[in-house]
């Protein structure tokens, strides 16, 4: 009888923290609330968010697109007086 641990079910090509979770462009429009057209668009233009490509499918990851939101964000100064004069 062989005690050693069964490796086998263990064995992934990635460890499961470095896989990234990938979706669709329709999944990932909704998430980033842009229409997958746009998203082809920002594609087409290497403007948008990483993506994967596997033949003709294109898929998003989570993380890639949390990370392309935030740098879309714009910061507003709103320490303007309100009693200065317009």
């Amino acid at each position: 009888m062989n005690n050693a641990p069964n490796q086998a079910a263990n064995t992934s090509p990635m460890p499961r923290e470095t896989t990234p979770h990938l979706v669709s462009p329709k999944l990932a429009s909704r998430s980033v609330s842009l229409s997958t057209s746009k998203l082809a668009k920002l594609r087409y233009e290497n403007k948008g968010p990483r993506f994967y490509k596997f033949g003709k499918a294109v898929r998003y990851a989570t993380g890639d697109l949390l990370d392309w939101a935030k740098n879309c964000q714009v910061s507003t100064d709103c320490t303007e007086d309100a009693n200065a004069p317009v």
